[in-house]
């Protein structure tokens, strides 16, 4: 059974595997496939361009790249997954990791 934390945003292509935990003010742009048994800790953001992007090339944030996070993952309080980046299964991202 999912749980979903609450002030979640997600995006309408977001996909969530069986037996996986949202914290807290998670974030979603564009389309992201999470896994079976995960853990998405408080304040996560996925899916969104890096700022760099934005200043260097002064075009808007694009958010069409997928996002794949595998099964059996944890990803730490306020980390940044960027958009078109795939976590394998069974890995972890620490804690305000981008």
């Amino acid at each position: 059974m999912n749980q979903i934390g609450e002030n979640c945003i997600l995006s309408k292509k977001t996909t969530i595997g069986k037996n996986t935990c949202l914290g807290n003010n998670v974030i979603t742009y564009g389309e992201v496939i999470i896994g079976d048994n995960c853990v998405i800790q408080d304040n996560v953001v996925i899916g969104k361009e890096p700022v760099h992007s934005v200043a260097l090339y002064r075009k808007p944030v694009k958010t069409t790249g997928k996002v794949f996070i595998g099964s059996n993952c944890c990803i730490g309080t306020s980390a940044v997954i960027y958009s078109e980046v795939t976590v394998a299964d069974n890995c972890m991202i620490g804690d305000y990791c981008s």
